[in-house]
């Protein structure tokens, strides 16, 4: 049961988990996760059934998981209104230690009264649930961060006095280029 846990969470969708780390910082890809500690809690029988020979279990899962990914960060970012831009994004590759909760409930088969082998229990069903919790521990962010250049939105408009195409180098801002645009 508890490798099928492990296996569960190394191919949970964690962008989630990581993006609540730090709401300034988007997951871009996560490269790797890694469980570094599990620990199954029994919390209790949720139900029996003597006829049909099952019982339904629920368990909490404590684990510690290590989850390498490369992010885009907006906490310094601006927009330009009037280039269509963003300035100051920045990317880089962290590595974050978590501690996270989760639920799964168990579905076993007991064995009937007139079983000679009594103490056998097979599990029938594993249901996890989502994670319940999340707490981080550390993240380390990689200290070569890439500044992107902005890249500007090409627009093409002709100037009205001068005929030449007005793009974001020689907007003069009124519908006329740098050069013109003094004289309206």
């Amino acid at each position: 049961m508890l490798k099928w846990t492990v296996d569960w969470l190394e191919d949970y969708d964690c962008f989630s988990l990581v993006n609540s780390i730090n709401d300034c910082v988007e997951t871009d890809e996560v490269e790797s996760l890694t469980v570094q500690k599990m620990n199954l809690i029994f919390d209790g029988i949720e139900y029996i059934d003597e006829d049909e020979c099952y019982a339904e279990l629920s368990f909490s899962a404590e684990a510690i998981i290590k989850v390498k990914y490369s992010y885009i960060d907006h906490s310094e970012e601006t927009y330009d209104r009037e280039d269509h831009v963003y300035y100051n994004t920045k990317y880089g590759e962290a590595t974050s230690i978590l501690r996270i909760n989760a639920g799964i409930e168990v579905q076993i088969s007991i064995p009937s009264k007139e079983d000679d082998d009594a103490e056998n229990f097979d599990i029938i069903e594993m249901n996890f649930g989502l994670v319940d919790s999340v707490d981080e521990i550390s993240t380390e962010y990689d200290e070569n961060i890439e500044i992107d250049e902005p890249e500007y939105f090409a627009y093409y408009n002709t100037c009205p006095d001068c005929g030449v195409k007005i793009g974001t180098e020689n907007d003069g801002g009124n519908g006329f280029c740098v050069n013109c645009a003094s004289k309206h």
